[in-house]
């Protein structure tokens, strides 16, 4: 559960007012541009799946930017002449963590960043 900036109003590049949607108390409140709570509501379905939505896209960000991430560290391992067994441990850790990145990828599994 987290907190989202779901809209932000400006006029003439001033922040006029702020939509903020909590879902840990489960509320969506408006606040001016001074910061002032201008109304509040419950939070809706949609309301909650447009934040899910908001999720699925970071999580999606910081997968594919581990699986970049991946591909240099794998040039670096298969680089190494004659890797220690400790490296050869951690680089089958490492691929265990990839793999699961792939997965999540292919399978659209994209509401958490666990294990990857």
């Amino acid at each position: 559960m987290a907190t989202y900036t779901i809209l932000q109003r400006f006029n003439n590049n001033v922040l006029i007012e702020r939509d903020v949607l909590d879902t840990t108390a489960n509320t969506y409140t408006v606040f001016d541009g001074n910061g002032a709570q201008v109304s509040q509501r419950a939070a809706t379905a949609q309301d909650l799946a447009a934040a899910a939505q908001l999720d699925i896209a970071s999580n999606q960000a910081t997968i594919v930017s581990r699986a970049n991430a991946a591909i240099t560290a794998n040039a670096t391992f298969l680089a190494l002449g004659a890797p220690t067994n400790a490296q050869v441990v951690a680089q089958v850790q490492l691929l265990t963590r990839e793999c699961n990145t792939l997965i999540k990828l292919a399978l659209g599994l994209l509401s958490d960043t666990s294990g990857t």
